[in-house]
Order: C-alpha cells, then sequence, then structure tokens
C-alpha cells in the first residue's frame, strides 16, 4: 500500500528538494501521478468485494476527487496558520484540481478496463 503514502513523499520531496520552484511542472506532474496512485491502491483494495464494474469506477473517481479537495483544505488551512513558502493561487488550487481529477480518471478507467480484464490489479 505505499501508492497511498505517494501524495505525501511526492510533496514533502518535491519541498526539500525546491522542485515547486525549481522543477518546470513538477508540480502538475505531483498531482496527476499522486491521484493516480492513489485511486489505483483504492481500486485494488475494492476489486475483490466483487462490485460491479460501473460501481468500482464511481467509488474510485470519488474518492480521487474527495481526496484531493480534502488536499486542497488542508493546504489552505496551512497557509491561514501562517505557513510560508506554499505560494498558493486561486490559480495554482485550480489547476491541481484539474490535474489530480485527470489522475483520478485515468485511475479509475485502469482499474475498471486494463487492470480488470487482467486481474492485474495493482
Amino acid at each position: 500500500m505505499i501508492k497511498c503514502v505517494l501524495p505525501f513523499v511526492i510533496d514533502s520531496g518535491g519541498n526539500a528538494l525546491d522542485l515547486y520552484n525549481t522543477a518546470p511542472n513538477f508540480d502538475r506532474f505531483a498531482h496527476l501521478f499522486s491521484w493516480l496512485a492513489l485511486t489505483t491502491a483504492l481500486g485494488s483494495a475494492v476489486s475483490v468485494l466483487n462490485l460491479n464494474r460501473n460501481i468500482v469506477f464511481s467509488l474510485v473517481l470519488g474518492f480521487g476527487a474527495t481526496t484531493h479537495i480534502l488536499w486542497e483544505i488542508s493546504e489552505f488551512i496551512i497557509m491561514q496558520m501562517g505557513a510560508s513558502g506554499l505560494q498558493l493561487s486561486y490559480n495554482d488550487t485550480i489547476e491541481d484540481l484539474i490535474l489530480s481529477l485527470i489522475g483520478s480518471i485515468i485511475g479509475s478507467v485502469l482499474v475498471t478496463t486494463i487492470f480488470w480484464k487482467a486481474k492485474l490489479m495493482p
């Protein structure tokens, strides 16, 4: 279940190495890949429940969207508490939401198509 901690590892590593400021598109990669990993992790967990494919798709996508909204809320709270260096803006937040949703959609599609057919749930 290492995929469940990937967003935190990627975010912490990116901050520690200053990649958000020095590596073009790191923020985009981090959000897309993190939520792709999270959703495929959840997909593998619910796959043992023998649920309908459409239900699994909806659960996985809903999980991805909800967890990212909670992520952005936590960033907002941290910023309001006085943390510096986050450089959050409305544009950044919306872009993060879009990329994480795309990662969640890709993860949901992978879980309910390729991994589903091949029984290769990661």
